[in-house]
């Protein structure tokens, strides 16, 4: 890549011209970058950055404002049941936290580009009670793809309400969630309402941690044709921590779709600040 107007810092010998040579450099390499991001992942990141600044001033009255993120490498693009993509994903995440709200940006990209999905995820914590509303956004590769465009044909968002009980005194992990937008039977039209119910036990072995879990959906809808276990899994995770708030979690899990008679092995592995 040749940036135009770049030269080597150590050939400045002035420290103003310096100063100017780096932030020309950064300003070059800022707009190339973005020259090269699709319609969809700019204005992603734009609403992101404006949600951000509003979530923070409001925040920011009664409680502290901590930032979050980082990025995981999972083997595939695995979600309740059904493998999106079994190219390798790039999943990045930043969460802005302030008391028991939390606003994540979350997103991931498959690495052959055949998959690309983009969420903002608001939750409220209440001890062991948490509400979570998915604003899930999947463009179509080929397609017309347009995070503004809400209108019925080309409409790529569709949006869940999850409610998880992890009770403290419990070994015990219990979700329900469903769809209340833009998940419609393609027949009549009319709302499905796609329910996922998931119970999951955790527990540790020496350093490891790890959970057992299953998913059903109770009726007809997004997941399968009637009732059905969707998912079986068992998952060993661990958490590495470093200095300065750095964290390196790693899983394997071993996943297993009995309504559909699939199986897969999933690998994940981060790198988080806090």
């Amino acid at each position: 890549i040749r940036l135009k107007g770049y030269f080597p810092f150590s050939m400045v010998r002035n420290s103003n011209q310096a100063k100017l040579a780096k932030i020309n450099f950064f300003m070059l390499t800022a707009t190339y970058l973005w020259s090269k991001l699709t319609c969809t992942m700019r204005q992603f990141l734009l609403i992101s950055f404006i949600l951000s600044i509003a979530a923070f001033h409001v925040a920011r009255a009664e409680h502290a404002v901590s930032l979050s993120g980082g990025i995981n490498l999972a083997s595939k693009q695995y979600w309740r049941g059904v493998v999106y993509s079994n190219a390798p994903v790039v999943q990045p995440e930043i969460s802005l936290n302030a008391g028991r709200f939390t606003l994540t940006f979350w997103g991931s990209q498959a690495v052959d580009f055949n998959y690309s999905e983009i969420n903002i995820i608001p939750t409220y914590s209440m001890g062991d009670v948490s509400l979570t509303i998915y604003d899930y956004y999947n463009p179509v590769k080929g397609a017309y793809n347009h995070y503004l465009d809400f209108s019925d044909s080309t409409n790529r968002h569709s949006t869940e309400l999850l409610a998880a009980w992890e009770p403290a005194q419990l070994p015990l992990k219990i979700l329900a969630a469903t769809f209340f937008y833009n998940d419609k039977n393609p027949l009549s039209g009319k709302p499905n309402f796609s329910t996922y119910i998931e119970a999951g036990v955790p527990f540790v072995l020496g350093a490891i941690n790890a959970e057992i879990s299953l998913g059903m959906t109770p009726f007809c809808g997004y997941y399968a044709a009637s009732a059905a276990l969707i998912q079986a899994r068992a998952e060993l995770s661990r958490v590495f921590l470093f200095k300065h708030g750095c964290s390196l979690p790693v899983s394997l899990s071993f996943n297993a779709n009995p309504s559909l008679r699939t199986m897969n092995f999933l690998l994940n592995v981060g790198f988080f600040i806090e």
